[in-house]
């Protein structure tokens, strides 16, 4: 997150709790079955908890997802303004 610190710092009040990778449907898919990445977040004075998920064939592609929407949503709730 040090990348995204400059346009947003107030993403340094972000922790990532816990993250978890669950395999669906490995008995009809082996193991070209999707993944569930499922990522908790705080802030660091335990404020705000939320949850986010991302899901794909692509373990990496389902981790970027719930960590992008779970940034982004403490960007919304906070109403940081986008930078784009």
């Amino acid at each position: 997150m040090k990348a995204l610190q400059p346009d947003y710092p107030t993403l340094d009040q972000v922790v990532l709790k816990s993250f978890d990778l669950h395999a669906l449907g490995v008995s009809r898919e082996g193991s070209s079955a999707p993944v569930r990445i499922l990522m908790e977040f705080s802030t660091k004075d335990g404020s705000l908890n939320w949850e986010m998920a991302g899901v794909s064939r692509n373990s990496t592609k389902a981790g970027l997802r719930a960590l992008i929407d779970g940034l982004h949503w403490y960007l919304t709730i906070t109403n940081v303004p986008n930078k784009n």
